[in-house]
């Protein structure tokens, strides 16, 4: 269940990005760019849902579906006069970061299923849990009983890790990874579409060379992220305000 959400949440990310205007040509067709622009409007949007409009997690994941999918329709429409079934466009969609990293995860979630995750201790990551579990429970972001030492907090964080309640009406910690691993999807997949971008414009590459390296540009990061030499350990907690502010800085 939790590949599940993650990919629809992707779909609905991806829904949602496009339904918002693009600065640009080559970003309206950008579904890397989309996808987080999708990510930044889904954080609003569940705001503006649970603690404004006061609605329950699972009505607002059914409103949010209906907004994905006028954005889908939209999409379609756009896209459909320059569809193409040639071997060449489909090499070029599934090395597409926001195809190719979901792929991945997949597989590697299948083959080592079941994926488990058991919060431990009074870290920040057992705030967060606890946190996005009681806003859950009384889908509103405070309430005058609610024990968390995370209230400090910028709530978007915390209605993000407890949207998968609102998929099978329970919360299970591990589920909560699922909104996480979009938010890091989007994000390199905005930055392959953005440097290929930058590739063509500035460098006057062809199509197929300025892909080629900014999926390599991805790699490399990946392979910088996963070294962790420019970003220590200790600011594990801070991910998602670096991501938020990385991909900010971006657009």
């Amino acid at each position: 269940m939790l590949l599940a959400e993650f990919l629809l949440i992707l779909a609905i990310c991806i829904g949602l990005g496009n339904l918002m205007p693009a600065p640009s040509v080559d970003l309206s067709k950008a579904p890397g760019y989309l996808s987080f622009v999708g990510v930044c409007l889904l954080v609003n949007l569940l705001y503006f849902f649970i603690v404004i409009a006061g609605l329950s997690f699972a009505t607002a994941l059914a409103g949010l579906a209906s907004l994905a999918t006028l954005g889908w329709i939209r999409w379609y429409r756009t896209a459909r006069p320059n569809f193409s079934l040639s071997l060449g466009a489909a090499l070029g969609v599934g090395a597409h970061p926001l195809v190719l990293l979901p792929v991945i995860i997949v597989g590697l979630g299948l083959a080592w299923t079941p994926v488990s995750f058991l919060p431990y201790g009074d870290d920040t990551y057992a705030n967060w849990l606890s946190h996005a579990k009681q806003i859950w429970l009384v889908n509103d972001f405070w309430f005058p009983g609610m024990m968390s030492a995370a209230l400090g907090y910028p709530p978007g964080w915390h209605l993000l890790l407890a949207l998968s309640g609102g998929f099978w009406g329970s919360f299970i910690e591990v589920h909560a990874l699922a909104a996480p691993m979009v938010f890091h999807v989007a994000l390199l997949a905005m930055v392959f579409d953005l440097s290929r971008v930058v590739f063509r414009r500035r460098f006057e590459l062809e199509h197929r060379t300025s892909s080629g390296l900014a999926l390599f540009a991805i790699l490399f990061l990946l392979a910088i992220e996963g070294a962790w030499k420019l970003m220590p350990t200790l600011l594990l907690s801070g991910m998602p305000l670096f991501y938020s502010a990385i991909g900010v800085i971006l657009m």
